[in-house]
């Protein structure tokens, strides 16, 4: 057996059966190059995005943007505040930051703390 490390993300080592599942899931949720791109635009925007700030830039539908951030939402890399009909979406810093502590740990290197924007 071996001993876990408790990291400050909330990610222990060796990942257990349901945390490694779960990193996949996510990692499954980035791997469609229109929800890289969607990624690159919350993640550069000086402040909370909507789906109709997306559409035009993205170059897709309305609904196909909406699918797209909604499986984001679900993967929990982003935040999705609804106020009525509007919709303010920002990237969830804590999320990236686990996948990157889990990242660290599979190259080796030693997990370091990342400036967030603020």
């Amino acid at each position: 057996m071996t001993d876990q490390v408790s990291l400050h993300a909330g990610i222990s080592v060796p990942l257990e059966r349901h945390a490694a599942e779960r990193v996949a899931e996510v990692i499954a949720a980035i791997a469609v190059p229109v929800r890289i791109r969607i990624l690159s635009l919350i993640a550069t925007a000086p402040q909370p995005v909507s789906i109709m700030d997306l559409t035009p830039v993205v170059g897709v539908t309305q609904s196909t943007v909406s699918h797209h951030v909604n499986t984001l939402s679900r993967a929990g890399l982003i935040n999705v505040e609804r106020k009525g009909v509007f919709v303010r979406i920002t990237l969830n810093a804590e999320r990236f930051e686990e996948l990157r502590v889990v990242f660290d740990l599979a190259l080796g290197a030693k997990a370091k703390p990342v400036r967030r924007r603020r």
